[in-house]
């Protein structure tokens, strides 16, 4: 299973020109295909791959929304505990083990957050291009972990974010959420 990026622009997009802006900005530029995708946009798109490499696994996109499992322990945990013949103060003394290790993984977590980088910096350049040359009248993003063929895929969409581009960020890339599709328009 590999995560890809996938761009969206209307059918209509200056295609010459879209692919060239793709290229200036270091992405990849493959048509695709996908009438799973294409049947929940409300207008006939280009798909198009952007990447350069093999997969998009570690993107910064829609990397804010990913969550941690909780997995504080809860009443039905210590009472196994108890069943097992657990003392009073090793069940304490396992619960604060467990608070100590939650708070090392918080703090490492924090540390390593996701923030802006150069590929989130590339995306809102290139967005921002597409759109101001009007060679694209809007762009949609969408990453999504893929376990099949890119082109057979069932994907499905969680929800649609459309935004302008003059609120267009790079923590809006990092926000936009697994399987929505981000649409950026004039």
């Amino acid at each position: 299973m590999c995560h890809f990026v996938t761009a969206y622009v209307p059918k209509d997009a200056n295609i010459v020109a879209t692919e060239a802006l793709f290229d200036q900005n270091k992405f990849g530029f493959k048509l695709l295909d996908n009438p799973n995708v294409q049947k929940q946009l409300s207008c006939p798109v280009i798909q198009v791959l952007t990447t350069r490499s093999s997969c998009d696994c570690g993107t910064r996109l829609a990397s804010a929304t990913q969550f941690v499992r909780d997995e504080s322990p809860n009443k039905r945990d210590i009472e196994k505990l108890r069943d097992k013949g657990w003392s009073e103060s090793r069940i304490r003394r396992w619960l604060d083990e467990k608070a100590a290790a939650a708070e090392r993984y918080e703090a490492a977590e924090l540390q390593h957050s996701p923030k802006p980088g150069p590929e989130t910096a590339r995306w809102v350049r290139m967005i921002g291009q597409l759109i101001g040359s009007h060679s694209a009248g809007w762009v949609g993003i969408l990453v999504h972990e893929y376990s099949g063929g890119l082109n057979s895929e069932r994907i499905t969409l969680q929800s649609h974010k459309s935004i302008q581009l003059a609120s267009l960020t790079e923590d809006t890339l990092l926000e936009m959420g697994e399987d929505t599709m981000l649409i950026v328009y004039a």
